[in-house]
């Protein structure tokens, strides 16, 4: 196998990187059958809100008064929209978020939209796949199971299957990215220096940066604990980022989002599953 995999592919890949690649793959098999099974499970055994789920009236009692009346026409209230880069444009004033933008300067992300809104009262994020329908599979069947879990993620309080929507708990708390290189940064390095990198290199840049601040920014210990429990439920993210851990201002616990390209690796071998928790780690 090693011998036609050497053929195969001249370049020297890791055997279970190749392995990997197809798990990932995976994730777009049988999505009719899947996304029935979820309008299923969601219609009989919702999962229920937790304690992580704040309601507008905890966290802005004016604003909540304000709004009040306009519950009665619609249970989704936009409140802001967020920056491809994690700040927000509030909609609505005052607002509580701690990385603020322009109207100017706003640019949405490139594969979803994401909108804070309140949702009969709690503070959601409506998060729109803009029709792919694959990754909305494969985010709800994880969100739902590292919920069920009790892992340190953002609760699921709607799903709209016509227009693939989801709503999570809004998390009020502090992007790591933030934490480390200020609010709304995307390196620790001027702009104009990364311009004339590559996208890896970019990317080894930042984490390099990050690894030497983020140590006495944030318990990592606490960061660890979260990943391990994710890992022993069965799953890896595969798209770990400071953008994707958010430090509670509640609790002071990372929660982790962002869960389209997750992984189910419970029932593969020992050794892949192992590569992948590891590659998650680092």
């Amino acid at each position: 196998l090693r011998a036609i995999i050497a053929v195969l592919f001249p370049i020297q890949v890791p055997v279970h990187e190749i392995g990997r690649q197809l798990v990932l793959r995976r994730r777009s098999y049988d999505l009719d059958r899947r996304f029935k099974a979820l309008e299923e499970r969601w219609k009989t055994s919702p999962p229920a809100i937790t304690a992580r789920t704040r309601t507008l009236k905890e966290l802005l009692p004016e604003l909540d008064q304000r709004i009040a009346l306009d519950r009665t026409c619609s249970k989704h209230i936009p409140l802001a929209l967020i920056h491809r880069d994690g700040p927000v444009l509030p909609l609505k004033l005052p607002f509580l978020a701690t990385s603020l933008i322009s109207a100017e300067d706003f640019r949405s992300a490139d594969r979803h939209n994401l909108v804070i809104i309140d949702f009969n009262g709690y503070v959601g994020v409506l998060k729109n796949f803009r029709k792919r329908r694959s990754e909305f599979v494969n985010e709800l069947e994880i969100a739902i199971s590292l919920q069920d879990a009790n892992c340190s993620v953002p609760d699921v309080l709607h799903v709209d299957f016509e227009a693939l929507h989801i709503v999570y708990s809004y998390v009020h708390g502090t992007q790591i990215r933030d934490a480390v290189f200020g609010p709304g940064a995307m390196t620790g390095y001027p702009r104009s220096r990364l311009d004339f990198l590559s996208r890896r290199r970019r990317d080894r840049v930042q984490i390099k940066t990050a690894r030497q601040k983020v140590a006495s920014i944030v318990d990592v210990s606490k960061i660890a604990g979260g990943l391990i429990a994710i890992h022993r439920a069965g799953y890896t993210l595969e798209d770990i980022k400071y953008g994707n851990i958010i430090i509670d201002h509640n609790t002071g616990l990372p929660v982790f989002i962002d869960f389209e390209r997750a992984s189910y690796v419970k029932k593969l071998p020992t050794s892949l599953s192992t590569y992948m928790r590891d590659r998650d780690a680092k």
